[in-house]
Order: C-alpha cells, then sequence, then structure tokens
C-alpha cells in the first residue's frame, strides 16, 4: 500500500505548505505508508465514523502498527502496517489526548489520569493519576511525550510574566514523578535549567543553541533530531508561509529543510511521531465539508 505518489495528492488536500524552502541542506524521502477513511454514511461499511472516531492523536510501534487515538467515543485503535484493524478499546470515563508507544505497552493521558495498555491486545494493565499541582493544566499544548517521559505543564499563578509554567517530569516506567520546576519561563527563554526548556534532557548542552526558540515550536523530536517549525513573514515567491528546520543533537547545527511541503496543521501539537532515530511518520489529512474524509500516514526518513 506503500504509494509515493499519494503524498502530492494529499498536499493539495490539506492546506500544507508546497514550497521547495529557502536554502534546502537537509533533504528527506517520504512514502505512505496507508491512509484511512472516514465518514457518517452507513453504507461505507470500511469507514471509520468521523462522530465517533474523529483522529486526535496517533503514534507507531517497532512493526509499524498504528495506534489512532479517537476524540468523539474516547477511543483507541490499533490497524496493522497495511492499514488492518486488530483491536479497538472504548473509555467512557476519561477523554484521552495524548498517546505514546514503549516497550510493549500503550499509554493514554488527558493530564489527569495515565492509562497503561497491552499493546497487542488493548488489555488494560494500569489506570494511574498523575502528579496534580495547585495551578491548573496550561491550556492548549500542555501534555507530550518522549521516550519514557510524559512532559506535564501546569499555568504558574503566581509569575509576573505570561508564559510561566509549571513543569512535572513523570517517569512511565516507576509511574511517579521523577522532577518538577517551579513557575519556570517555558515560552520565550531558556531558564538555565535544560529539563525545563523542551524535552530534551538527553541533550543538555542543546539548550545553549535554541536559546529564544519558543517551546511550542518543537513538532517532535528523536534522540538525533529536533524539528522546529515557524511562521515566515514574508513569504517567498512560491508562497510559503511555514519554514521547517532540523536541529541536529549531534552536531549542534540548524538545518534548513523541504518539510514544508508536508507541513499540516496537526490535530494534536507533536506531529511527528519518531519510529527510530532517522525515521519519523506525520499524519495529514483532506478535508470535505470541514470534516476529515481521509487520514495519510506519512513516512519520512532524514538523509543529509
Amino acid at each position: 500500500m506503500k504509494n509515493p505518489l499519494i503524498v502530492c495528492i494529499i498536499l493539495a488536500l490539506c492546506s500544507c505548505s508546497h514550497g521547495e524552502g529557502k536554502n534546502v541542506e537537509f533533504r528527506i524521502e517520504a512514502d505512505t505508508l496507508f491512509s484511512l477513511k472516514f465518514s457518517n454514511a452507513e453504507s461505507c461499511k470500511t469507514c471509520l465514523q468521523i462522530a465517533d472516531e474523529f483522529p486526535f492523536d496517533f503514534t507507531f510501534d517497532d512493526s509499524n502498527s498504528l495506534y489512532l487515538l479517537g476524540f468523539g467515543a474516547n477511543s483507541v485503535r490499533k490497524f496493522d502496517q497495511q492499514g488492518k484493524p486488530i483491536w479497538e478499546r472504548h473509555n467512557k470515563k476519561e477523554l484521552y489526548t495524548a498517546v505514546h508507544y514503549l516497550d510493549g505497552k500503550l499509554f493514554q493521558t488527558n493530564g489527569k489520569t495515565l492509562s497503561v495498555l497491552d499493546a497487542a491486545t488493548g488489555d488494560s494493565i494500569n489506570t494511574v493519576p498523575l502528579p496534580k499541582p495547585k495551578e491548573p493544566l496550561f491550556p492548549g499544548d500542555n501534555v507530550f511525550f518522549y521516550g519514557d517521559i510524559l512532559f506535564l505543564k501546569f499555568r504558574c499563578i503566581t509569575a509576573g510574566f505570561a508564559n510561566a509554567q509549571t513543569v512535572v517530569l513523570f517517569s512511565l516506567q516507576k509511574l511517579q514523578q521523577i522532577e518538577k520546576m517551579d513557575c519556570v519561563d517555558y515560552g520565550y527563554k531558556n531558564s538555565g535549567n535544560s529539563s525545563a526548556f523542551w524535552p530534551i534532557t538527553d541533550c543538555p548542552d542543546c539548550v545553549s543553541y535554541l536559546k529564544g526558540v519558543r517551546s511550542d515550536a518543537m513538532l517532535g523530536q528523536s534522540e538525533r533530531f529536533i524539528i522546529l517549525s515557524f511562521d515566515e513573514p514574508n513569504p517567498d515567491s512560491t508562497g510559503e508561509n511555514t519554514r521547517v528546520v532540523v536541529f541536529d543533537k549531534k552536531e549542534k547545527k540548524v538545518h534548513q529543510t523541504n518539510l514544508a511541503r508536508y507541513h499540516c496543521e496537526p490535530f494534536n501539537s507533536k506531529q511527528y511521531k519518531f519510529t527510530d532515530a532517522n525515521t519519523a511518520v506525520i499524519q495529514a489529512a483532506e478535508y470535505r465539508g470541514g470534516m476529515p474524509f481521509s487520514t495519510h500516514y506519512i513516512r519520512i526518513q532524514f538523509k543529509q
């Protein structure tokens, strides 16, 4: 079901940027793993129902199986590498907003509760409450996973600047809090605490190279790369208004790329889901009447 041509088709339908980018230094190769169709028509027996299974977040495992978090019915579904459904689970108590695969387990969270499932069967392993500081969760991009750590961001009401956040690091292996930073400036400046500036705890000296870059510019990362997007104040002749760059943790260098051609607004905050250090998958959607008609899962391989 791999079809590189479908990449060109979806780019015209999901409000993505199309330009090559300026001063491209770092090119990528892409192909489509598979696609899923959505519909409200009962006649479409192979479609997922939009109202129930609105695709919100996703992750992949080592065998390229997809785990899709549905926003409407509080569901999570597993599909094999051909897009065939394997299992589905529904949760009536919690509305989860982020999903993550690690070592045979599937983690779901909404910033308040962490659900742990057996990735092979979908059976529940554990459900644990998450740390709850006095401050409310930061609006928008408030939870994300990286490796075996869940990052939680809470609004800091007592600080004198707008982007102050209390950041909690929660271990997925130990299922317990491992660090907490109170009222750090998580948005615009390097606070001096590497753990408080993006989830780059595996590269503390990277902070100085990214000083002044907003944390919400990050679209995803692996142990080698961080993907960052920026709005272009002055689009070039192609009309490109988004610039996507790759920061190489090993080289400590930012590379200009042609990734903007694959850039779409994600349903959730972290668009690039890395399956290994050099390979990521993104979710791009076709829309009809303001609702997703198809979602395509595109594998991107980073090569210099």
